[in-house]
């Protein structure tokens, strides 16, 4: 549900956006807040139906819940280019629906350069992502588990399209990988998030 979800408002942003007066990126310095959900990469724990033995929930490597704050900086005298700078939080749980107290989570602190190709209500760029303390935490009746990944750089694509001088909204797609104790995780990721601009 989570993925029909998400590839729904990808495909019909752009669309609603066509239905809001004229708007388009100005070239001026802007604080920006965005929130999003994004998902993908390897399975770091699971919740099973214990009557059936299927899989209800996983807990992946490249969600779920983002938010991230920073500014909007123009590049040089024209209006089609600038640059993204932000800090933001990545997190995501699980519990199980038979013990209240068996929950995992995994949660991060993001630091992200994107310059932007600015074309009317439109903008597109390519920039870093860098996760800072990633950690995986689990707390079950069978014992409690505790993972610190090293600090990670990945890259990321973004899209977004503008309703108004205020907000605007996209998609956004990348690829991280967390390592740890000679061992690794691979976290691709794909999500949708809305921005605002003040």
């Amino acid at each position: 549900m989570k993925k029909i979800l998400g590839i729904l408002l990808a495909v019909s942003t752009p669309l609603w956006a066509a239905n809001f007066p004229p708007a388009q990126y100005d070239g001026k310095m802007k604080w920006i807040l965005a929130a999003g959900l994004q998902g993908g990469g390897d399975a770091l724990q699971s919740v099973v139906d214990v009557s059936t033995g299927d899989t209800v929930e996983k807990l992946r490597a490249g969600g779920y819940f983002a938010l991230r704050v920073g500014a909007v900086l123009p590049l040089g005298e024209q209006k089609n280019w600038s640059l993204e700078t932000t800090v933001g939080y990545l997190y995501d749980e699980i519990s199980s629906n038979i013990n209240v107290n068996d929950n995992a989570k995994f949660e991060r602190t993001t630091v992200e350069v994107i310059p932007f190709y600015n074309f009317g209500r439109h903008r597109i760029g390519i920039g870093l992502t860098y996760h800072i303390g990633p950690k995986f935490e689990q707390t079950a009746s069978v014992g409690n588990l505790e993972v610190e990944f090293d600090d990670a750089l990945g890259g990321v694509v973004q899209y977004d399209v503008r309703y108004d001088k205020w907000i605007s909204a996209g998609i956004r797609a990348g690829f991280i990988q967390y390592d740890y104790t000679g061992s690794s995780v691979d976290a691709p990721f794909f999500g949708i998030h809305l921005n605002y601009e003040f």
